[in-house]
C-alpha cells in the first residue's frame, strides 16, 4: 500500500511539469504501462501495482533503474521491446 501512495504522491509532483511519452503492453495477460518523463524519471503501471525510479537511453538501449531492480530493454521510436516476447507501443 505504501508503494502505491509513494507512487501516486510520485507522479502527482512529477505530471505538474514535465512532459511524457507513454508506452503501453501487454504482461501477464494484463494490460502494462511504461511512461518515460523528460526530467529522467520513468513510472511503471500494471493494474493496482506500480513503481518508479530513474532511467537512462545509451546505444539503443532503456535502462530502468530502481532501488530493487535494474532492467535492460530495447527502445527506438515505435516502442520498447525485452528478450521475453514483451513489446510496449509508443503512444
Amino acid at each position: 500500500m505504501k508503494i502505491i501512495i509513494i507512487t501516486l504522491l510520485f507522479l502527482m509532483v512529477t505530471l505538474s511539469g514535465c512532459v511524457s511519452t507513454t508506452y503501453t503492453g501487454t504482461y501477464k495477460g494484463g494490460s502494462e504501462t511504461i511512461t518515460l518523463f523528460d526530467d529522467g524519471t520513468f513510472s511503471v503501471q500494471d493494474g493496482d501495482h506500480g513503481f518508479s525510479g530513474i532511467y537512462e537511453i545509451m546505444d539503443g538501449k532503456l535502462y530502468l533503474k530502481h532501488p530493487l531492480a535494474a532492467v535492460s530493454l530495447r527502445i527506438n521510436e515505435t516502442g520498447i521491446f525485452d528478450e521475453n516476447g514483451r513489446d510496449y507501443i509508443k503512444q
